[in-house]
């Protein structure tokens, strides 16, 4: 999903890895920038498997942690920065989407957590 709101140039995922620090593939425009973010989102959801759900405060403290960690390195610039928020952005979106399907006519209640993969 992300790859499709995102695009190819930004996010690439290798559908068939079993690793988050290997779904994004080399060819992404910032490939560590968004490895260490699908790794960061991993852990701090506390995931064991690649397909495990993730929740929304938890992963946007991932990417909070990721844009920070980058920052204090000098090594964010500003369409870095961008792809981070981007992906907040669609994680927002997504979750939302995901609760809407499950309720069906009623109004979505915000929710924390989705059980799709990147």
């Amino acid at each position: 999903m992300l790859e499709t709101n995102l695009g190819k140039a930004l996010l690439p995922v290798d559908q068939n890895t079993v690793t988050p620090d290997r779904i994004v593939t080399s060819l992404a425009s910032y490939p560590n920038l968004a490895r260490q973010a699908a790794l960061e989102i991993f852990k701090h959801n506390g995931c064991q498997e690649i397909d495990d759900p993730i929740s929304l405060f938890p992963t946007l403290d991932a990417l909070g942690w990721v844009k920070q960690d980058n920052q204090k390195q000098g090594a964010l610039d500003l369409a870095g920065a961008e792809l981070l928020e981007a992906i907040g952005r669609q994680v927002l979106l997504l979750i939302n989407e995901d609760q809407h399907g499950k309720t069906s006519g009623q109004s979505p209640a915000p929710s924390s957590e989705f059980e799709t993969r990147y």
